[in-house]
């Protein structure tokens, strides 16, 4: 599960954060709608708050995402 931030506009076209909306995407962003429509703002856009892995090379902390993309994960080899 992901935690996501969002963007929102109020009347003068100044940006708000709305940050910890988290569950999945369609969630998060049904609940900015809600919190947007409550505060007079207008909904801006959505974002994933970001990768939290820190250390090692990019090559090490990414591998198993690459294996997985690269259909490498989980094949049985002789």
């Amino acid at each position: 599960m992901n935690t996501y931030y969002g963007l929102a506009l109020d009347s003068k076209g100044n940006a708000k954060l709305v940050s910890n909306l988290s569950g999945s995407r369609a969630v998060a962003e049904k609940e900015l709608k809600d919190l947007c429509k409550k505060a007079g703002l207008v909904y801006g856009s959505l974002r994933p708050t970001g990768n939290k892995k820190s250390g090692g090379s990019t090559l090490t902390k990414y591998a198993k995402a690459r294996k997985v993309k690269n259909g490498k994960a989980g094949r049985i080899l002789d």
